[in-house]
């Protein structure tokens, strides 16, 4: 269980990074961008991560946050 625990906190480190990308990117709330992030992961495969296909999951992403934001 550590080392699932260990992995989990190296992920959500990354995605914290992502995160502030993509509000800076796009000038969305932090909110907005955890929420697009949560509809990602649960869209298809529970609790995908990201980082195994980093490029769709921005692509899809960032999708979101704009559609969130009209």
């Amino acid at each position: 269980l550590w080392g699932i625990k260990k992995a989990r906190l190296k992920e959500l480190e990354w995605e914290r990074g992502f995160v502030e990308n993509l509000r800076l990117r796009l000038g969305a709330s932090e909110k907005t961008v955890w929420e697009a992030i949560e509809w990602w992961k649960t869209k298809c495969i529970w609790k995908r991560p990201i980082m195994k296909d980093d490029a769709k999951a921005l692509r899809m992403i960032m999708w979101k946050v704009k559609k969130s934001a009209q």
